[in-house]
């Protein structure tokens, strides 16, 4: 009968996002909680749920950086490793797009358009290598040689020597390219890169799916935000990715694999796109409200990793 007690009271206990109300009400249904146990395990849960709504109002709460190419029109920002920036802008409302280089350093900016071309996106980084599209092909750009390799078809993210793009994932060392396609799928583009797995979406009867490719064993799996119609992932950096989905109106978002956890961020009043991540930092543009594109940065503090890590730390002890 106790337990049965216990088993309605927490199927009964609302769900909250204020972690002020939350904790209330834990403390007032504390006494009847009998199968906790002891006081004890009870100041344990509480603990936890301390750090669980601490970090996860935390992380969500971080700095967001404005990043407009100086005298631009539209500006978006595609990729990013450590300190440096990629994307493009345009002057005005023709739309002829540049690549833009920008260094979080040193806070400058350089425009980087290929010679002969009429527009120039850039679209991820890796090292000395930036990827992008460039009047209806891709290509790979080489900081330190100053060389362009051009591609066949667009391409968009890049880790070490993997390219990835329209259909296709090309190894720069082997020289080897491997096609992705979705079967029935109207187009497949492959977006992000981190080590063997490719991130992208998929079109099927109109509507937009993310993936997950695994290059190793060739398994595509199917990821999207639940209850949006339309979810595109960009961006990879080990177990963290990110995209933008549509759920009245387009949002971006971070979503952990180990947690399969998904983390709504909102910027811009009409529409917030994340195209890449590195670490703690995810960049991408945001739409305003006089429907103006601004790239941006946002980061997440570190100490809500470490919350993250204490509480993880916490329930392996308790497991063992």
């Amino acid at each position: 009968m106790e337990k049965e007690e216990n088993e309605k009271l927490l199927e009964d206990f609302p769900f909250v996002h204020n972690p002020a109300v939350f904790l209330r009400l834990l403390f007032e249904k504390k006494k009847r909680l009998n199968f906790f146990g002891s006081e004890k395990k009870m100041k344990r849960l509480v603990i936890s749920a301390m750090l669980i709504l601490f970090a996860a109002g935390y992380s969500t709460a971080g700095t967001c950086t404005t990043l407009d190419m100086p005298g631009s029109y539209w500006t978006r920002i595609c990729g990013i490793d450590g300190s440096n920036l990629v994307g493009y802008y345009c002057n005005d409302t023709s739309f002829n797009w540049h690549g833009c280089i920008y260094n979080l350093d040193t806070q400058n900016w350089t425009t980087l358009d290929r010679p002969g071309t009429s527009y120039t996106n850039l679209n991820g980084i890796s090292g000395d290598n930036i990827v992008g599209v460039a009047s209806y092909n891709g290509f790979v750009y080489n900081t330190k040689n100053q060389t362009w390799t051009t591609l066949s078809s667009y391409a968009y993210g890049i880790d070490g020597s993997n390219v990835v793009g329209i259909g296709f994932v090309y190894n720069m060392d082997t020289q080897s390219l491997t096609n992705i396609s979705k079967p029935g799928a109207s187009y497949t583009y492959a977006n992000g890169v981190s080590g063997s797995m490719v991130v992208g979406k998929y079109m099927i009867s109109d509507i937009w799916h993310g993936f997950l490719y695994n290059i190793d064993t060739k398994i595509m799996t199917q990821l999207d935000k639940p209850n949006s119609w339309d979810t595109t992932i960009d961006g990879i950096d080990g177990s963290n990715l990110v995209g933008w989905y549509d759920q009245n109106g387009d949002h971006g978002f971070l979503y952990n694999m180990n947690t399969q956890t998904w983390t709504t961020i909102d910027i811009g009043a009409r529409g917030t796109y994340i195209y890449g991540i590195d670490g703690n930092n995810l960049v991408g543009a945001y739409e305003d409200s006089a429907a103006n594109y601004h790239g941006f940065i946002y980061t997440i503090p570190e100490p809500a990793t470490l919350l993250l890590l204490g509480l993880g730390g916490l329930v392996l002890r308790r497991k063992r």
